[in-house]
């Protein structure tokens, strides 16, 4: 029937998922709707009244469509489920915003406010909150750390720029709207070099900054022999260079090579250079934070 292809074309665009009112909406009569519940064709999918087809696979992004289908019109995935679908979060939990005239829904964290539309794009057919407002959401659900490596990565993917979010915050700060001063303090504190190239270097600069090694800077730019280099933290009067060794970047032949060679320039040229890996990073911070003192000190 051209009513099951328009509701499996749209299944198809909604990560496999069609709400009962979407499917009133395009014809389908509630008895009617009912038969292809029990025939097996539409299967629950958590929130009320938000269906599944029966030959699509569960997924977290389904999840989270599931959450936005089951509120009214306008609502969108937001906080920690938004940071996710832009790529700068772990998939977790599962949130969304809906108006505020909005009744109690189950199934997932609702927040309730009524968004403006420059808050609000669609990530993989999601309706979501755009990064600069997810980065301000997030800082009132997550702490310090969380905030600045999710920023880190968004800046690091070229989704926004630090200018643009603080210009988003300031237009939406007011009484009431928590997290405000931790994302203040979180862009206000990230001015030296460019953005973190890594979570682990998120993760070694709010380590040594804590500790009071405050003279570092990300990706610190040197010219050497006609070469440019790029090095991860750097104290550029006492030439300190500290590089992060994440798996990924460093698993080939060519980026191993290419990586003593970039290290050797650096020490030729007067560099002191320290390597650590995530390892001593997340489980070693006393050790990391001790060499970098000392290397400083020299």
């Amino acid at each position: 029937m051209e009513v099951d292809r328009a509701l499996a074309s749209l299944a198809e665009r909604q990560h496999g998922l069609v709400s009962r009112r979407q499917a009133l909406a395009m014809g389908t009569s509630a008895s009617g709707w009912q038969r292809r519940v029990k025939a097996g064709l539409w299967l629950p999918a958590g929130p009320p009244a938000v269906y599944r087809h029966a030959s699509s696979s569960p997924s977290w992004q389904q999840r989270v469509m599931a959450a936005v289908l089951s509120g009214p019109p306008a609502t969108v995935a937001s906080h920690r489920s938004a940071a996710a679908l832009h790529g700068i979060w772990a998939p977790d939990h599962v949130e969304a915003t809906m108006p505020r005239r909005a009744g109690s829904r189950g199934g997932a964290a609702f927040h309730r406010e009524e968004l403006d539309q420059v808050d609000v794009t669609a990530v993989a057919g999601v309706p979501v909150t755009a990064v600069e407002r997810t980065l301000v959401d997030l800082a009132a659900v997550v702490g310090d750390s969380g905030v600045e490596r999710a920023a880190e990565a968004a800046f690091r993917l070229g989704l926004t720029t630090s200018e643009r979010v603080a210009r988003r915050l300031e237009e939406l700060a007011g009484p009431g709207r928590t997290g405000v001063r931790r994302l203040r303090r979180v862009l206000g504190h990230r001015h030296r070099g460019r953005p973190a190239g890594s979570e682990l270097e998120v993760r070694a600069i709010q380590l040594l900054w804590a500790a009071g090694l405050d003279t570092l800077v990300r990706q610190f730019e040197v010219i050497i022999g006609g070469n440019r280099y790029l090095i991860d933290l750097a104290d550029p009067v006492r030439r300190v260079a500290i590089e992060l060794d994440g798996f990924a970047s460093h698993s080939d032949a060519i980026a191993f090579q290419r990586d003593r060679a970039r290290q050797n320039a650096l020490v030729l040229a007067g560099w002191t250079v320290l390597r650590f890996t995530w390892a001593d990073v997340v489980h070693r911070p006393g050790q990391v934070v001790a060499a970098v003192a000392a290397a400083l000190a020299a």
